[in-house]
């Protein structure tokens, strides 16, 4: 079967793209990520630059794919965890910008609701993207052992994020924000290669590698 990339991967690739460069604003009004690069005065660029680069980004993958057909779906899968790391860190700086706390329990609370608003946006991305499941009428079921899953990989998450926070406290003179943005970088990896396993083999495991 010849592979070929659609107008829809192409619009939904920019449209990602794009909305990894609202959710970073939060993260950048609270460390002023490109004042320090130097780079402040071409921030807005990324409006542009952002949506090309992930979708240049996945016409490479997907091309990569006619001769390793699971890239399809880690390419998507990557694309949107992406999105989905970027959201969460935006979102925890919203809170962080609205109260102007970034420690203790109401901070926790910050990181758990931030992860169900990415794991409910990831749920549809992921069904009716990655793993092309909206054929099926299946939508509570998979949605609550979607939900299962990516909770597992949240304890990994949150609970590594309130060890770092409000444990171990900040260090080498970062700042709490800063420290805060730390904490929920450091479990990401771990919790993305849990939750894909897990959306793979469990919740969609019967659906195909296709585009």
């Amino acid at each position: 079967m010849v592979l070929l990339i659609s107008k829809k991967d192409i619009i939904i690739s920019l449209i990602l793209g794009e909305l990894i460069f609202l959710f970073l604003l939060p993260t950048d009004w609270i460390l002023g990520i490109f004042a320090k690069l130097g780079l402040e005065q071409f921030k807005y660029l990324l409006a542009v630059f952002l949506p090309l680069a992930t979708s240049s980004g996945y016409w490479v993958l997907f091309e990569l794919a006619r001769k390793w057909p699971f890239l399809i779906q880690l390419a998507r899968y990557g694309l949107i965890g992406v999105f989905n790391t970027v959201a969460n860190l935006g979102i925890i700086n919203i809170f962080i910008l609205w109260t102007g706390i970034s420690a203790g329990l109401m901070a926790d609370g910050f990181a758990a609701i931030a992860f169900v608003l990415v794991v409910t946006n990831s749920f549809f991305w992921n069904k009716y993207w990655t793993f092309s499941a909206g054929q099926d009428q299946k939508t509570v079921r998979e949605y609550v052992e979607f939900f299962a899953v990516s909770l597992s990989g949240a304890f990994i998450n949150v609970g590594l994020f309130h060890v770092i926070v409000n444990i171990i406290g900040p260090r080498g003179g970062v700042s709490p924000e800063g420290w805060a943005n730390i904490a929920g970088i450091l479990g990401i990896p771990i919790s993305l290669a849990w939750n894909f396993t897990g959306y793979k083999f469990f919740v969609f495991k019967k659906n195909a590698i296709v585009p």
